[in-house]
């Protein structure tokens, strides 16, 4: 019976060693410069996001999106916008919270991507 309780918290153990590896390369990979592109059937554009770590938990995240509407099969004048978000890194989950609209980031580093709701992005720089 001894032998089973130790290891079950040797199991416990490494299994809790491995998450908090994996949240700690996570947490190197997410600070950086990440892209998509739009093409779509009534605007063409790009979308940027600039995320960095500002403390503990706490990620500051500049989305930044230049798209030029189509209409009768015509570009119109470019439409810039951005916005600055607020985000917090969810342990738990491996995601950063967006704090304002509850936004989600899912990170995937072994693909150099992540993904704002169902868009996915590309990381461009470090």
């Amino acid at each position: 019976m001894r032998k089973r309780i130790y290891a079950l918290m040797a199991m416990l153990l490494l299994l809790v060693a491995c998450a908090s590896r994996t949240g700690q390369r996570l947490r190197v990979f997410i600070p950086g410069v990440y892209a998509r592109a739009i093409d779509q059937e009534f605007a063409v554009g790009h979308d940027t996001l600039i995320i960095r770590h500002v403390q503990d938990n706490n990620y500051e995240i500049i989305r930044r999106s230049t798209f030029r509407p189509i209409r009768n099969g015509r570009k119109l004048a470019p439409v810039y916008s951005r916005e600055a978000m607020i985000g917090l890194f969810d342990e738990c989950n491996q995601v950063i919270r967006e704090q304002r609209k509850g936004k989600l980031l899912r990170f995937f580093p072994m693909g150099n991507k992540l993904l704002l709701g169902s868009s996915e992005y590309r990381k461009v720089k470090l």
